[in-house]
């Protein structure tokens, strides 16, 4: 049985260079960037259920962070 892997995150430097990396290698991937997926909206998980991957990799990040 081969891995599915789904990346979250994949608008990002990270997730976008992992995405390509692993393309290459032939594995079988998915990615779903911030703007589709909203992780506080729980509905939004059933994208989730239709890929069913095996392993999940989040490189989804909050960039608009406020420091004070």
């Amino acid at each position: 049985m081969s891995n599915k892997i789904l990346i979250l995150g994949s608008k990002g430097l990270v997730g976008n260079n992992l995405y390509f990396y692993l393309k290459k290698k032939k594995i079988n991937i998915h990615k779903i960037s911030d703007q589709n997926f909203d992780i506080s909206i729980k509905k939004k998980f059933k994208i989730i259920d239709k890929i069913k991957p095996n392993i999940i990799i989040n490189c989804a990040a909050y960039t608009d962070v406020r420091l004070s």
